[in-house]
């Protein structure tokens, strides 16, 4: 991961706990660590860029949606 990349990334809900280590935790109850972002020419490619940043990223029992943009393509309603 280069530094840029961490542009795209935004943490949401969590607190760094500063005891023998430090280490991140979950600080609320919403359940939302971060969020991945891309920007691209096509929402495909934005799509793909921000699947390869979070295959980047590990979290114990990590989940995430895949299905941003889906629709969006599908309707293909002509707005990029």
């Amino acid at each position: 991961m280069c530094p840029e990349d961490f542009e795209h990334i935004h943490l949401e809900g969590i607190a760094l706990r500063d005891g023998d280590r430090k280490q991140y935790c979950v600080a609320d109850g919403q359940g939302y660590v971060l969020y991945v972002t891309a920007q691209a020419a096509t929402v495909d490619e934005a799509r793909e860029k921000s699947e390869s940043l979070i295959r980047q990223i590990y979290f114990p029992r990590m989940m995430y949606r895949n299905d941003i943009g889906i629709n969006f393509v599908r309707l293909n309603l002509g707005y990029l």
